[in-house]
């Protein structure tokens, strides 16, 4: 039976957090799972196009912070260069990464938000998809201006099934607010053609450049990253 690798195994590879034994049992197991092959690759990637686009970032000024409250029931926001700064911890689009919850009561000073958000959904536990459809939400209903992309790959790609339970949700969510936009990674909707599956996209979702690569052009925008 082929291997079959978490995410979070994967990204603690990419990140080499694995002792010398761990490392040669993943990269044994490696070499019989091409999809796992692929993501190592595409996080590899994405780690280092950001690690790039960190060296760019000047500084902020103490004036452009303020003071919000992240609770632990919230996902994590973080403005795009507070993200890339915190040590590319595991996106992808993948990027995949990880974050952690500060305290309920801790104060943390960040940059002014943009009201420009990119959602990332990489994974198509329940919990999740209902989450990202709810952040979205929230954040259009803030103000009028706010933009809003949902990014999905890998199996996170099932919250745009058209057979999906919440697809009427989404739905009415599109034709409500007009600057929401639904975005599928082609490479994952490739690769789910090349395994002769059958998928029913959402006719609202836009297929677009690997979802890798659409988030960092995104981060180099100075959207705010929300990983789900």
């Amino acid at each position: 039976m082929r291997p079959h690798f978490k995410p979070y195994e994967i990204d603690q590879y990419v990140d080499d957090e694995l002792d010398i034994n761990e490392r040669l049992a993943f990269e044994k197991n490696l070499q019989n799972d091409a999809n796992a092959k692929e993501q190592v690759c595409v996080k590899r990637h994405i780690k280092a196009q950001i690690s790039q686009h960190y060296k760019k970032i000047s500084p902020l000024n103490s004036h452009t912070t303020q003071t919000v409250h992240l609770t632990h029931s919230k996902p994590n926001i973080i403005p795009s260069w507070r993200y890339i700064a915190a040590g590319l911890a595991g996106l992808l689009l993948g990027m995949m990464l990880n974050f952690s919850y500060p305290d309920q009561n801790h104060n943390t000073p960040i940059a002014q938000p943009s009201n420009k958000f990119v959602i990332h959904l990489d994974n198509n536990q329940q919990d999740k998809m209902v989450a990202s459809l709810q952040k979205a939400s929230q954040l259009l209903n803030q103000q009028p201006n706010t933009q809003v992309q949902i990014i999905t790959n890998h199996e996170g790609i099932e919250l745009f099934n058209a057979q999906n339970a919440m697809a009427d949700e989404i739905i009415t969510l599109v034709e409500q607010h007009q600057n929401l936009e639904l975005i599928a990674c082609r490479r994952t909707l490739e690769r789910i053609g090349q395994e002769g599956k059958t998928f029913n996209l959402l006719p609202a979702v836009r297929v677009d450049e690997p979802a890798v690569d659409e988030v960092v052009k995104r981060l180099k925008s100075g959207w705010t990253f929300i990983k789900i």
